[in-house]
């Protein structure tokens, strides 16, 4: 049986990544840690995230934020976001900005955010992103 779990488990990691340099991801926060991975790569982003409320969300990792920033900045824009916290609350509409190993970046914009502990059904995220191949 673990043999098979294992298998599964593999199989299914698929579906929490995407290999393109910009579109739309749409998952289920609560499973696979919260993760979602972007990218390819020195263009492979991790994402982590965990549930607030329906109009916000926890961002993870090496991030930036600017206090409503609701379009995707210019990649000399980057700099104008504080990386000085590893965990931000992300409201819907606005943009975080993650930085990988590679000095490379990614920008989020989140659509939609749903929590079961908010009277959702489901956990769910829903976002936009986009690779920047600058640098």
């Amino acid at each position: 049986m673990a043999t098979k779990v294992n298998n599964k488990k593999s199989i299914e990691i698929v579906k929490y990544h995407k290999y393109d340099f910009t579109g739309i991801v749409d998952f289920d926060y609560s499973n696979n840690n919260g993760e979602f991975r972007v990218g390819v790569g020195e263009y492979e982003f991790c994402t982590r995230w965990s549930g607030a409320s329906n109009n916000c969300i926890y961002a993870y990792g090496d991030i930036g934020y600017k206090n409503k920033e609701n379009e995707f900045p210019k990649f000399e824009q980057i700099i104008e976001f504080d990386f000085s916290s590893r965990v931000r609350k992300v409201n819907k509409d606005e943009i975080i900005i993650y930085k990988n190993s590679y000095n490379k970046f990614l920008a989020i914009k989140i659509l939609l955010v749903d929590s079961k502990s908010h009277g959702k059904e489901n956990e769910r995220l829903v976002f936009n992103y986009k690779i920047y191949r600058e640098c």
